[in-house]
């Protein structure tokens, strides 16, 4: 996927430079997500992000030069090459959406389509635990509704509401993996979700 080639690129040159980057690849695709959808000032992007406008400043130079985004009066905005690229990841994945469920509240909910049926439950918790959040929960979309890997239960014999909900603000295909971040409501945890998303992305490829 070329969007998670050029986050690589991006992540590993900062490192090569000196001192680590003060923003992580889900910070960098968070701000193209963004811009799919509008046009954002720099200042406006940095509050959204929850970093510097000092790291926005750095994301939306090389961005520029790679031709992804460009910049104009009213903001920045993806180019027809960034938007071709971001759309190739919406293909595969539904971003962070805020979603309110009865079992753990406000969340953060991602979607992996057709993921494989072997699902590392513990690994993807810590993931997102390891980048901001409080825990997660892990379904999967199966014929008779949304499953919990683990244990195989339905999610519905816990929470009839929650299933329903689900369903209604999402639009779930049989075989997609569906990633609950739990946390305080923010940036930083739709951040732990998208690093959680994008880890097993790779690992899965």
């Amino acid at each position: 996927m070329r969007l998670l080639e050029l986050l690589d690129e991006l992540v590993n040159e900062g490192r090569a430079r000196g001192p680590a980057p003060k923003f992580s690849e889900s910070h960098i695709l968070m701000l193209l997500l963004i811009l799919r959808k509008k046009r954002v000032g720099r200042k406006r992007l940095s509050n959204l992000l929850s970093i510097g406008e000092g790291s926005v400043r750095s994301i939306i130079k090389k961005l520029t030069e790679l031709g992804i985004i460009a910049t104009g009066k009213e903001g920045c905005y993806l180019t027809d090459k960034g938007r071709d690229m971001v759309d190739e990841f919406l293909n595969v994945v539904i971003p962070p959406t805020r979603v309110r469920l009865k079992l753990v509240g406000e969340s953060y909910v991602s979607v992996i389509r057709a993921a494989p049926q072997h699902v590392d439950v513990i690994r993807m918790r810590d993931q997102v635990v390891r980048h901001g959040g409080s825990g997660a929960l892990i379904l999967i979309m199966s014929k008779s509704g949304l499953i919990f890997p683990e244990s195989g239960d339905r999610l519905g014999m816990h929470s009839k509401e929650d299933e329903l909900t689900l369903l209604r603000e999402l639009d779930l295909r049989e075989g997609d993996l569906i990633l609950v971040g739990i946390g305080e409501v923010g940036p930083s945890l739709a951040h732990a979700v998208l690093s959680a998303v994008l880890t097993y992305i790779r690992e899965i490829r």
